[in-house]
């Protein structure tokens, strides 16, 4: 059971160029960490928008009940 041929590859990498090999994964996963975030903060402002229309929504409909 050995190394695979990616593996070993990726491990003749990381020894020639320890730098390079980790660098991209963490510049990956900073970028996946950013996308993340932006969407989370979309969302919750798409969320906190909904929220708002249908109170005002309500609102309207309960002065037009009144009068």
């Amino acid at each position: 059971m050995g190394l695979s041929r990616s593996q070993q590859r990726a491990l003749e990498q990381f020894a020639h160029r320890p730098l390079e090999a980790t660098t991209e994964p963490l510049v990956a996963l900073l970028v996946s960490t950013i996308a993340l975030g932006v969407l989370t903060g979309l969302s919750l402002v798409y969320y906190g928008y909904v929220q708002w229309r249908y109170a005002r929504y309500r609102r309207l409909e309960l002065e037009c009940d009144r009068q």
